[in-house]
């Protein structure tokens, strides 16, 4: 502990310490009528010491007004179910849960679902490329325009044919399409 007699120096560490002080050094040096220097070099000399005595300080002030707190809240516990859930949070007994919320799977079902995802991916891809009509998958791409097609028909690879028009366009100009339905 800081051992000085309460002087300046005993005030200036009081002001510090007190959340509710918001005074400068230079306003403090001209109340209690301490050179301004003499301040400036007594904080430099003593920097670990004023510190560690003003978090001392700050560290009490605020174990006294927590226990007014809970002494408060404790009182309305019986009342007030908001006191009551202030009083499981604050005691760290209270975890409340969100929406974002990320699971933590186990290796084995982690690795079960990428294969069950795996397999789906394949079975659409051989369905793709076997011109199979993709009908039961609702994701399939669909064309709705082409005179005697009817509207939602699944598209599959073997509707599509690529023209290969070898036309030179200028920039700017409408490229008409090239796949035919």
């Amino acid at each position: 502990m800081l051992n000085i007699n309460k002087t300046w120096k005993e005030l200036y560490i009081e002001m510090q310490a007190s959340p509710l002080e918001e005074i400068t050094d230079k306003a403090f040096a001209e109340k209690y009528q301490v050179n301004y220097n003499t301040l400036s070099n007594w904080k430099q000399d003593h920097r670990k010491e004023i510190f560690d005595e003003v978090d001392r300080r700050r560290k009490d002030f605020l174990k006294q007004v927590r226990a007014v707190a809970f002494k408060s809240l404790i009182k309305k516990l019986d009342k007030d179910t908001n006191a009551l859930k202030l009083f499981f949070q604050l005691s760290g007994d209270l975890v409340e849960r969100t929406e974002n919320r990320t699971e933590i799977m186990r290796p084995e079902d982690l690795k079960r679902g990428i294969s069950e995802m795996l397999r789906e991916i394949e079975s659409k891809k051989k369905a793709w490329e076997t011109g199979d009509s993709l009908a039961h998958d609702s994701k399939a791409v669909q064309w709705e325009g082409e005179p005697g097609v009817e509207a939602g028909t699944p598209i599959t690879p073997k509707d599509v044919q690529i023209s290969t028009n070898e036309q030179k366009h200028e920039p700017g100009e409408d490229i008409p399409p090239t796949g035919k339905v």
